[in-house]
């Protein structure tokens, strides 16, 4: 990906990060014939510590296998999904242990075909992500999958 689209998408992820109070954010593109989803680009919200801006860029080149955790879900059913820690589901580690406490993903679609996935994260415990998170983050799928495509 050449490197004015990862800036403008770097940019509606950061907007995206203060609606949504999340943390942290991805654009992930989907290798269909391998059935995985690859971390493109990565942004921080404003503000975030500089330990976490560095973990951060380590994600870049990284995969996702389609099915994996609520972002390799999304990819695989097409539709938006979020999960938290306290409801159980893929978010049941150790408070601390580095992981999120909440994440939502969505897909970024062009017609039927997926282009990849969008993810936002915190690391609050207190905040988690409802449908209309996932509402909102799929609006900024759409603005990235007119960049992607283009």
């Amino acid at each position: 990906m050449d490197s004015c689209k990862s800036i403008a998408i770097e940019s509606v992820i950061k907007l995206s990060l203060e609606l949504l109070n999340a943390t942290q954010g991805a654009f992930l593109s989907a290798d269909t014939s391998s059935l995985t989803l690859r971390f493109d680009v990565v942004a921080i919200r404003h503000g975030v510590s500089e330990l976490l801006e560095q973990t951060s860029k380590k994600l870049l080149g990284g995969t996702v296998a389609f099915g994996d955790g609520v972002t390799g879900r999304a990819a695989i059913t097409k539709k938006a999904q979020f999960s938290t820690r306290n409801s159980g589901g893929d978010m049941s580690h150790v408070v601390g242990d580095g992981t999120p406490n909440a994440v939502v993903a969505v897909p970024v679609m062009r017609g039927d075909s997926l282009l990849g996935v969008l993810t936002a994260v915190c690391f609050d415990g207190d905040l988690e992500f409802t449908c209309d998170s996932a509402r909102q983050y799929q609006l900024a799928a759409t603005v990235v999958a007119e960049l992607v495509s283009e």
